[in-house]
């Protein structure tokens, strides 16, 4: 099959199916789609949300809110899974289990990245949130040494970089600290599906898996900025940075698709 690219892929991608319920994220099982990374994502929404010569910030929003929404449709996103190990095969009922963790299984703080961006109470108090890590790095700037000539120890520098979905703040359960963005995914051990197949096909298939988010953008649309931490003797001294970009939208499903697009299983979200 030859795929779409550039504008026809963006357009492909706009048109699937909106409502966000166990029936539209079933009715992509099957389809062979071609998710968006992030980064065209943030290129498109980031554009739109540019500010033009004498706009407000009401005029902005309002007019970013209307450009996605003439698009007719949520977006899909690739998400590389957080590990093989959350793809669980069950020789018994020969089939693969799904681990909620394979899609979001990473820590941003989101309370802290809202709020130097300017956007505060957004974000829950506590720190459990409804949103996924996509993409996450760090990178030694600098490294520490034993210390320098008047004995005092060198900062390190550590730079992170981090990329995000963000849907809404979540209420804090003191049974259940961890946030569960599958409706199916509440029980241990946070299966969101199963897959059926035999051992030989879940050893060959495992490597080739792939994730994607079906999310609808909402205001305020994108947010980014830099958080600094400082130094912190009880971390090693490390003066850290983190630069993020986070896209602020509503989940509706997660996908479960080969390495050429087809999927496998869609889950709904909460």
């Amino acid at each position: 099959m030859r795929y779409p690219t550039g504008l026809s892929v963006a357009l492909l991608l706009w048109a699937l199916p909106a409502a966000a319920n166990a029936a539209s994220c079933e009715s992509y099982v099957g389809q062979t789609v071609a998710p968006q990374t992030f980064a065209a994502v943030v290129a498109r929404v980031a554009a739109i949300a540019a500010k033009g010569k004498g706009e407000t910030a009401a005029q902005v929003e309002s007019r970013k809110a209307a450009a996605l929404a003439s698009a007719s449709g949520p977006l899909v996103i690739a998400k590389e899974p957080e590990a093989q190990e959350y793809f669980e095969y069950d020789a018994a009922a020969q089939k693969l289990g799904i681990v909620e963790y394979a899609f979001q299984n990473k820590y941003f703080n989101v309370k802290k990245a809202f709020s130097a961006a300017g956007y505060g109470g957004i974000a829950s108090e506590t720190g459990t949130d409804f949103q996924a890590v996509i993409e996450q790095a760090e990178k030694d700037v600098a490294s520490p040494s034993a210390g320098n000539s008047s004995g005092a120890k060198q900062v390190g520098k550590l730079q992170l970089t981090s990329k995000v979905i963000y849907e809404r703040a979540a209420p804090y359960r003191e049974d259940d600290w961890v946030v569960h963005l599958f409706a199916s995914a509440a029980p241990k051990p946070h299966f969101v599906g199963t897959l059926p197949m035999t051992l030989a096909e879940a050893t060959a298939l495992r490597p080739r898996l792939k994730l994607a988010f079906v999310v609808e953008p909402k205001a305020p649309f994108f947010v980014s900025g830099r958080l600094k931490y400082g130094a912190t003797p009880h971390l090693e001294e490390v003066d850290s940075t983190e630069d993020f970009q986070v896209l602020v939208a509503d989940f509706q499903c997660g996908l479960v698709l080969t390495d050429a697009g087809k999927v496998l299983g869609a889950y709904p979200t909460k």
